[in-house]
């Protein structure tokens, strides 16, 4: 809203991204109630779904700042890497849940789940849309980490990743020059680094107690994505730093949230689906506000829950809403029924 302030049509995000988080706490509700054992089986359906709408992505999606990253349904705009990213933590939590004696084993601890992880991200990076492939792989990685697989295997895929990395970054110009301009920002403030040297502007003048709700200059056609990639530049000058740090605790606190959710699932399914998403919500946080600050290159993944997406709020909350279906389906009550009393006199009180 405070983006729409000055503009001809004021309610126009707010109004749009309304719809969109009711539809999204909508479905995280519904998945909150749902019994998560059932996206196992749903899997068969979701995965093929993600991979072709990704095909679908590059065919037949407009060509938007150079990449092929949404496709049209009527009025809206759907990503698909969105879909892909909950069709990853389900393909590979089903896929290792499935041989827990044998995670460590190279065909079923590690080249299976690298396919589903590794065709999903090869369908992502041709967008292209190189954050949120690393992202997608950073966080595949993590869960086959903490599910067994062997460390030898994992260094293997991520040097090779790295190496694909390298290989794109020196053959592309403009992804190239984000790394420049990432290391001496202000020598090209006006050209690659434009956005992140006006986010730096941002913090400064918000200052401590901010320029107030709504009085932020930056967000006219000065920092471009103000609403979007950057929305935390915007918080940071109209609230000051307390509107960043309040943002920063809320993460961190789910994240906490997470892995004691994954911590105290029974079942290697729930375990890794609740670290998966765990993980895939807080590195994303993490990577935007190191892009924000000045701390990361320039990725353009969406702060989630916060910054305007309509693809990116669903999906996020639908994934928090198996995250609490975790939770609940294995809470303490539950665990605690689970147990077997002691048999013993001397305890009959």
């Amino acid at each position: 809203f405070s983006v729409g302030i000055g503009r001809a049509n004021p309610f126009y995000h707010l109004a749009k991204q309304a719809v969109f988080a009711g539809i999204g706490v909508g479905g995280a509700m519904v998945a909150a109630r749902m019994p998560y054992q059932i996206w196992r089986d749903w899997l068969k359906w979701l995965f093929p779904l993600a991979v072709i709408l990704l095909i679908m992505v590059r065919l037949v999606g407009p060509e938007i700042n150079g990449s092929h990253r949404w496709l049209f349904v009527g009025p809206f705009t759907l990503q698909p890497s969105e879909v892909g990213k909950l069709a990853v933590i389900l393909w590979l939590a089903a896929s290792l849940a499935a041989v827990p004696r044998h995670s460590h084993e190279f065909k079923r601890g590690f080249f299976v789940p690298s396919i589903g992880l590794g065709l999903i991200c090869a369908l992502v990076i041709v967008e292209p849309d190189l954050g949120t492939t690393m992202l997608i792989a950073g966080v595949g990685v993590t869960i086959m980490f903490l599910a067994g697989t062997q460390i030898f295997y994992l260094l293997l895929l991520t040097l090779m990743g790295l190496g694909g990395v390298a290989v794109l970054l020196m053959h592309d110009p403009e992804r190239m020059s984000r790394i420049t301009s990432f290391l001496d920002p202000m020598r090209y403030e006006q050209e690659e680094s434009y956005q992140l040297v006006q986010s730096l502007f941002a913090f400064v003048s918000g200052g401590g107690d901010g320029v107030g709700f709504g009085q932020s200059a930056l967000k006219h056609s000065y920092l471009p994505e103000a609403h979007t990639d950057f929305i935390l530049a915007i918080i940071a000058e109209e609230f000051g730093v307390g509107g960043p740090l309040a943002i920063l605790v809320l993460f961190l606190t789910m994240f906490l949230c997470g892995l004691r959710i994954g911590w105290y699932a029974h079942d290697a399914f729930g375990r890794f689906v609740a670290y998966g998403i765990t993980f895939m919500i807080g590195m994303q946080a993490a990577i935007n506000i190191g892009v924000v600050t000045g701390s990361l290159p320039t990725k353009g993944l969406p702060l989630p829950f916060v910054s305007y997406g309509g693809s990116s709020l669903v999906m996020t909350c639908l994934m928090t809403g198996i995250l609490v279906s975790i939770a609940h389906h294995n809470s303490f009550d539950v665990i605690e029924k689970k147990r077997k009393p002691v048999k013993d006199s001397r305890h009959w009180m």
